[in-house]
């Protein structure tokens, strides 16, 4: 059960960069693959401020912890890892 969870768990949180992402780029959200992802994320903020740049970032670090997870590491210290990847600002940095 824990595999299953697990699985799902990363298939959404590569869905949700990877809808970000698009419409960091300029995808309509009518045009998205999955609009029902970020669709309550639109509703909060219909006209949210997302940098291509950025959102290409936090994509990639996704897919980092997606192909770190298919070897043998531990779950927690992965997911800690992509969190602070993902939290980092290269503005400041």
């Amino acid at each position: 059960e824990y595999r299953r969870l697990r699985e799902e768990f990363l298939s959404v949180l590569h869905t949700w960069f990877a809808q970000i992402d698009f419409l960091a780029n300029g995808i309509a959200p009518d045009d998205l693959p999955n609009p029902e992802v970020v669709r309550p994320y639109l509703e909060a903020d219909p006209r949210p401020e997302l940098n291509p740049k950025d959102s290409a970032r936090l994509l990639d670090e996704a897919e980092t912890l997606l192909r770190t997870l298919r070897s043998n590491v531990n779950d927690a210290l992965a997911v800690r890892s992509f969190a602070l990847n993902a939290a980092y600002d290269d503005v400041a940095g």
